[in-house]
């Protein structure tokens, strides 16, 4: 028998290991193990730590090394952290022309809309950076960060040299996807879409006289938030041209007073309408006519 280096009788017929009494660190004593990572220390909050990691493919984060994995409620602690996924632009439709002239200029939107991106992280929150350039030089004319899966914007900001709009301009836009992890990078539209805006000075509607009244249906239907109504008269006459809920209230005036024989085109943003059922009404002393328009938020 004999003394170890813990100074306790060992070998023999002791029954004693020799240094048995030493954790792993080889202090005699002592509170230091071995964790399923093969770290030895003494600190029960960093257990497994090393080897702890996402073992998801699927996910940014995928850690090859780790050999144990995350627990599940910590998905939402940024154990695993997912990239937003795909998804598609919807409006305005692909190489779509839009048409305005110098009476509706500053009534002229563009409704940008897209689909959701889904985040596996159920916590996190995503936004959209709409971006808008032009088609020939790839310039960055407008630019936006939004939680909606839609903005609006008047045709006019388009044009950033402040001159009259030129007859013709193409543009191109495409949205990215970005949640707020700080960790996974941005997710591009699947395509981008492009559309061109035409400017008509002197709009040749005008100088057209219809035969009769005419209402048309309003366009696109259903809606959200923006949709345009042809009206036409054959005569200088007074209208009003209105929106009604379907309670018979008043929702909004689009048009009214004098006007002179022609065509005309009018639109109505919907942004802080609630969605619902509507009836778009034009009145003259000649004549009266209902449509009826859906509106989808």
């Amino acid at each position: 028998a004999f003394l170890d280096d813990c100074e306790v009788c060992s070998g023999g017929t002791t029954g004693h290991e020799e240094n048995s009494d030493q954790d792993c660190a080889g202090v005699c004593f002592g509170e230091a193990y071995i964790d399923n990572c093969d770290v030895c220390d003494d600190d029960i909050e960093n257990d497994d730590l090393t080897c702890t990691g996402c073992t998801d493919e699927d996910a940014y984060n995928f850690d090859e090394d780790a050999t144990i994995a995350c627990e599940l409620d910590q998905v939402s602690n940024y154990c695993c952290e997912y990239i937003p996924q795909e998804f598609n632009l919807i409006t305005p439709d692909d190489e779509l022309l839009i048409l305005f002239d110098a009476e509706n200029e500053l009534e002229t939107f563009i409704d940008f809309s897209w689909e959701q991106s889904f985040d596996q992280n159920l916590d996190d929150t995503v936004s959209y950076d709409l971006i808008i350039t032009n088609a020939v030089d790839n310039e960055i004319v407008f630019s936006t960060t939004t939680e909606n899966l839609n903005f609006v914007i008047p045709v006019f900001i388009l044009y950033n040299d402040g001159d009259q709009p030129i007859d013709e301009r193409a543009y191109r836009w495409i949205v990215t996807a970005t949640d707020d992890s700080g960790i996974t990078p941005p997710t591009l539209c699947n395509d981008s879409y492009t559309f061109t805006l035409l400017y008509d000075p002197l709009s040749v509607d005008d100088l057209l006289i219809p035969d009769n009244y005419a209402l048309g249906q309003s366009y696109p239907n259903p809606f959200n938030p923006i949709t345009y109504i042809d009206y036409a008269i054959p005569e200088t006459d007074y209208i009003n041209l209105s929106v009604y809920d379907i309670n018979g209230k008043l929702v909004q005036i689009l048009d009214s007073g004098t006007k002179l024989a022609g065509y005309y085109t009018i639109s109505w943003n919907a942004y802080n309408i609630p969605s619902g059922t509507y009836f778009i009404r034009l009145n003259s002393r000649n004549y009266n006519a209902t449509r009826k328009v859906s509106l989808l938020k």
